[in-house]
């Protein structure tokens, strides 16, 4: 349409313009994001027990993502050391992780945190990813500061 107008054409105008050209304007927009047309979905039993964990992953060009656990959507690379958490939902804790695993020579890659309003039991998730395998020393002291309330690590 903008080749045959003197007209500036924009998206407030084009409806009107269309009409009084006997044109027909069919609307179309996907709420579906993008990624989510590779989602692959799939729910983890932990052994002997009826505890089950949601994880789902993507692929955003030619690399392979986590983009959800549980209930918290996410943006990790499936690979090397993840270490999840579940904590108290109170300031000071990422400080407390980070200062735990730099005492045991750890690297934190990547962090994303999962707040304790998404979850039944009012306690934050923590999903970080480590350059390098900790070791079980560093895992234990994680553990053991007071906000945490359950630790994981987990080889990818």
């Amino acid at each position: 349409m903008r080749h045959g107008s003197d007209t500036p054409l924009n998206f407030v105008n084009a409806p009107k313009l269309a009409k009084e050209r006997g044109l027909r304007m069919l609307e179309w927009s996907d709420e579906e994001p993008h990624f989510l047309h590779s989602l692959v979905k799939a729910r983890a039993f932990a052994r002997g027990s009826k505890e089950s964990h949601v994880i789902a992953g993507s692929v955003f060009g030619r690399e392979p993502r986590i983009v959800r656990i549980d209930d918290h959507h996410l943006d990790l690379a499936p690979s090397g050391s993840l270490l999840l958490t579940t904590h108290a939902d109170q300031p000071g804790v990422v400080g407390l992780l980070g200062t735990a695993l730099g005492l045991h020579g750890v690297n934190i890659k990547k962090i994303e945190l999962g707040p304790g309003e998404h979850t039944s039991d009012g306690l934050a998730r923590g999903f970080l990813s480590l350059y390098g395998k900790p070791s079980a020393e560093a895992v234990d002291a994680i553990a053991k500061l007071a906000p945490v309330r359950g630790v994981r690590l987990v080889q990818l």
